[in-house]
């Protein structure tokens, strides 16, 4: 059983120079009880009190050309913490996997749940920008990162072979430098747009997770072209040199989507998935649709 209570604040000023800048400030108790845990059949309660604290800045740049506009805006966000210290009787039961990318970039705590916590100082640092042209084409950017003053233990894993136990980090956020993340999309025209979503390997910038995804559209119908790998290897292997290797072939999924309407209530879609590492297809549906927004 557990009980957790918060509250969160950030700040939102503007000065004459159009530096943009806001306090942080988040604060959470969180309560447990644990019963039917421990060889003695004993329950332990658990209580902790966590504090965040930091300033967010940035300072949006703009320039207008005869053809587009362009924004260059530098972020950062810059957070303190007290050491996270984990009871060895509490649970990780709702953040056994975190994942770090655009959306979680600038988050107080990148955990995706409550029984793991960010600690320490930090620094989350990214640079936005944007190319929007008078024909309605345009063209976003972000590329970030985050740095520590030391390893953040509770996002690194460990795995024992031949008695000797050796640490990873799969999420890429548990070293002192974290890997990069790197976040674009593109809009061609109204009926043609495409993004795609990296996480780069913060020694040798390699991608190890990421999407990739063009869409085309008309009045009537859509098209969708998804390809998603994910190079972290979910039990890493002893390599023949000694060194734990933690990238491999995990997944790869390449997805088809299209539909279309023949009337203005009633269409078809179909999908299909192929994994490309099992050279197999893993799904392939076809759907009748029927959409009416003023069903009442």
């Amino acid at each position: 059983a557990r009980v957790s209570a918060g509250v969160s604040y950030t700040g939102g000023m503007t000065t004459p120079g159009g530096l943009r800048w806001g306090p942080v400030l988040d604060l959470r108790h969180d309560e447990y009880h644990l019963s039917s845990l421990l060889t003695s059949g004993d329950a332990v309660n658990i209580s902790r009190d966590l504090a965040t604290a930091g300033v967010k800045v940035s300072y949006p740049l703009l320039r207008k050309f005869s053809g587009a506009t362009v924004v260059v805006e530098p972020i950062g966000e810059f957070l303190v913490s007290p050491d996270a210290q984990q009871s060895p009787y509490q649970p990780n039961e709702d953040s056994q996997s975190v994942e770090f990318d655009e959306t979680t970039l600038f988050a107080v705590d990148k955990a995706p749940g409550f029984d793991v916590y960010e600690g320490g100082a930090r620094a989350n640092l990214g640079l936005r920008t944007s190319v929007t042209f008078k024909s309605g084409r345009s063209f976003d950017l972000l590329v970030g990162r985050t740095l520590r003053n030391k390893p953040e233990q509770q996002f690194l894993k460990t795995v024992t072979y031949s008695g000797t136990t050796y640490s990873y980090d799969p999420s890429g956020l548990g070293n002192k430098n974290s890997d990069w993340i790197v976040d674009s999309s593109f809009v061609l025209s109204k009926s043609l747009n495409g993004y795609e979503r990296l996480r780069l390997d913060s020694d040798s910038l390699r991608p190890v997770q990421g999407e990739f995804g063009m869409s085309a559209f008309s009045s009537k119908t859509q098209a969708t072209l998804r390809y998603i790998f994910n190079d972290v290897l979910t039990t890493p292997v002893l390599a023949p040199n000694g060194k734990l290797k933690v990238f491999g072939d995990n997944y790869r999924d390449f997805q088809l989507y299209a539909q279309h309407f023949f009337t203005k209530n009633w269409g078809v879609s179909a999908r299909r998935d192929r994994d490309l590492v099992n050279n197999t297809w893993r799904r392939s549906t076809v759907s009748l649709i029927y959409k009416n927004d003023c069903i009442w």
